[in-house]
Order: structure tokens, then C-alpha cells, then sequence
């Protein structure tokens, strides 16, 4: 990220991404975040980009040593390739 703002508004979109409303757009934005990685590593050919919620656990259950879990929410898999070599 360039800027804090520009990190702080990438988060927010992140942070609505499960929501159902945003279903029909969720492929098309994680595609796009996918692309503008894929832009600064050309020799990749697949991407496979999942978001997880991470479930922290309470200061009192951290002190007794309980970690964090995760738990998968979505996944997406991409196929990436140069318009330009078709």
C-alpha cells in the first residue's frame, strides 16, 4: 500500500467481502486484488487466494494459552496468463 488511507480503505472492503449482499461482486474483487499482485510476479501462473476469519481468543483464555483458530470463509482459484501471448 502507498498510503495508510489507501491500506485502511483496502481493509474495510476486505472486512465486507463475506457479507451476502456483496456475493454477486466478491469473485470480481478478489480477482482484481488477485491481477494487481499478479502484475509484480508475471512468472505466476495460478493463484488461489482464501480468506479465513481468525477467531481470537479472550485475554484470559490467551493467558492460559489458547491460540488463535482460523476458519475458512471463501476461495477463490485463478488461472492467470498475458492477454498479450494468446
Amino acid at each position: 500500500m502507498h498510503s495508510k488511507a489507501a491500506a485502511l480503505r483496502v481493509e474495510s472492503v476486505l472486512d465486507r467481502l463475506p457479507e451476502e449482499r456483496y456475493e454477486a461482486v466478491r469473485e470480481v474483487l478478489v480477482k482484481m486484488l488477485a491481477l494487481s499482485v499478479w502484475r509484480e510476479h508475471q512468472d505466476v501462473k495460478k493463484v488461489k487466494a482464501t480468506f479465513w476469519l481468525v477467531n481470537q481468543p479472550s485475554v484470559i483464555e490467551f493467558e492460559r494459552g489458547k491460540a488463535e483458530t482460523l476458519q475458512p470463509m471463501f476461495s477463490f482459484d485463478f488461472s492467470l496468463h498475458d492477454d498479450q501471448n494468446r
